[in-house]
């Protein structure tokens, strides 16, 4: 009886130590991730002033720039930097973890850039984009560049003399992952300068693509189609 009293008091000891041991080590877990926590939150912060703070110092230039060329291309970075302040507002705000719901992300971009574009409403915009639909921050933020990228060359060279402009956005779920659609009943491109409406904005939508492992189409018929199968 005194032997077997013994290996439980020794059990007994041994338990309460590593128990002990896990609570400490729970502690210094949690100071950590704390800690992680905060520098993420100082991080986000900054990033979101510095972003505010280009796009307000570019507003601020784009009516004083007499070059026509220059003044679209400052237009052009304020709908970049729009999109990433979108994502980053996305991400940090109501404690939404690291999805975006890309419904709301399209429109507020598509309203935005409209408003710098096409502040008289002139060009119908259809958007079907599929409730529910979330993307993690660096798919977001791809997303969101190449639609920016999309909408700017519509907006600039797709209706000129149009008499009905319309752009169409479509995203929806397929298996693994999901299917962007983006159409313009514009212009399209020449055959035999397929770039030229879109100058440098074609290689950084490819380039985007490509960085999503993504499938991506054009067709040049009756306006201009893009149709992306990305993975999620």
């Amino acid at each position: 009886k005194a032997l077997l009293e013994k290996e439980v008091e020794d059990r007994t000891s041994e338990l309460q130590i590593s128990n002990n041991r896990l609570t400490e080590q729970t502690a210094l877990l949690a100071d950590r991730n704390t800690k992680i926590e905060t520098l993420i939150n100082e991080i986000n912060h900054r990033v979101k002033n510095n972003l505010q703070l280009l796009y307000s110092l570019i507003s601020l230039q784009v009516p004083s720039i007499a070059d026509s060329t220059s003044r679209e291309i400052l237009k052009g970075n304020l709908g970049k930097i729009k999109a990433m302040m979108l994502v980053n507002q996305k991400l940090f705000r109501f404690d939404e973890g690291s999805s975006v719901n890309v419904d709301d992300f399209t429109t507020e971009l598509t309203v935005h850039l409209q408003k710098i574009y096409d502040h008289k409403g002139r060009i119908r915009i259809l958007q079907q984009v599929e409730k529910g639909i979330m993307l993690h921050g660096k798919l977001t933020l791809s997303f969101g560049l190449i639609l920016s990228e999309l909408l700017t060359n519509s907006f600039k060279y797709a209706f000129a003399d149009h008499e009905s402009p319309e752009i169409s956005i479509k995203v929806e779920n397929m298996d693994h992952g999901i299917v962007f659609v983006y159409s313009d009943n514009g212009a399209g491109m020449e055959p035999k300068k397929p770039h030229e409406r879109m100058t440098m904005g074609v290689s950084l939508i490819h380039d985007l693509a490509r960085q999503m492992n993504g499938k991506l189409e054009v067709s040049n018929h009756n306006g201009l189609t893009y149709e992306f199968q990305i993975p999620v």
